[in-house]
């Protein structure tokens, strides 16, 4: 079930307006901005890329970000999978 969410706010993160992440009464709006950094550090699988590196600044990121009533551990699970792409994503 949290696929087919993931999926569709994926795609809503690759058009040029802001995202709203929605899931268990938790509504989240990402900014255009913020969804632009995201994609500029997106974390692809390949070998040169280093995940440690890639998870540390997506939590950077994230911790930047405070929403009332969401606790930082469900904002990190709903922003962190927008930040894979190809065979990370899979």
């Amino acid at each position: 079930m949290a696929e087919p969410i993931l999926n569709e706010n994926t795609k809503k993160a690759q058009s040029d307006s802001n995202l709203s992440i929605t899931s268990n009464d938790i509504k989240i709006d990402l900014s255009k901005e913020f969804l632009l950094e995201l994609r500029k550090n997106m974390y692809h699988g390949t070998h040169y890329e280093d995940v440690v590196d890639h998870i540390a600044k997506v939590l950077k990121m994230v911790d930047l970000i405070y929403v009332p009533g969401v606790d930082s551990h469900q904002l990190r699970m709903k922003v962190f999978p927008l930040s894979l792409a190809d065979d990370a994503k899979e």
